[in-house]
């Protein structure tokens, strides 16, 4: 196959592929989902907290992992 080709068939499955995306989002289970994670955000926000004093992730530590990651 040429790459016109390709890009030809590429460009024709978009159309579908967006529609199954937007169908796996619009279905219920992820509406139930979303209102499960909106009733357990506090209790969420708490375990997420404790794990970053857990692993002392803080704002004093930022500039240490900047220097880990290569980034200024």
């Amino acid at each position: 196959m040429t790459a016109r080709m390709n890009l030809k068939r590429l460009i024709q499955s978009v159309p579908k592929k967006i529609y199954a995306v937007e169908e796996i989002f619009s279905s219920r289970k992820v509406t139930e989902a979303a209102e499960i994670f909106y009733r357990l955000r506090y209790v969420l926000g708490g375990i997420f907290f404790l794990l970053c004093v857990l692993l002392e992730i803080h704002g004093s530590s930022i500039g240490m992992y900047g220097r880990f990651l290569d980034q200024p």
